[in-house]
């Protein structure tokens, strides 16, 4: 008779958990876009740095790309900034940000970029020997 009971408080635990962990599931992820980085290098040198900076769960991440290229995975519809600094900018300064998405390229001169991330992004920071 004991024994018959604890199955049976066994089977309304399980009937209770089963009726409410619907109530209680995980939250859905964000789905994912990714941003590839890319700077003008030549028989080895990077000739700049990419600081780039979002906001993920309320907190701003940053981060710094200063090799050839960088990637980063973040939430679809993310908001980015990047902003370039050249090596020497004398010799090798910034010409222009090309940003490619969506199979459409676009490009800006400005310094300081803000994209918004979907899907696949890729940026490259130009820079150009003695500014041509």
């Amino acid at each position: 008779m004991i024994s018959i009971l604890a199955k049976s408080g066994i089977a309304l635990v399980l009937s209770f958990t089963l009726l409410t962990g619907a109530a209680h599931a995980a939250p859905q992820r964000a789905a994912m876009s990714h941003l590839k980085l890319a700077i003008t290098t030549t028989s080895g040198t990077v000739w700049g740095k990419v600081k780039v900076s979002y906001k993920a769960g309320g907190k701003t991440v940053k981060h710094t790309c200063s090799t050839a290229s960088c990637s980063y995975a973040v939430a679809k519809g993310t908001k980015v900034s990047l902003h370039q600094t050249p090596t020497d900018s004398s010799t090798w300064p910034f010409s222009q940000w090309k940003i490619t998405a969506g199979g459409k390229s676009t490009s800006s001169s400005k310094p300081a970029l803000k994209v918004t991330v979907s899907g696949t992004m890729k940026v490259t920071a130009v820079y150009v020997a003695g500014g041509y």
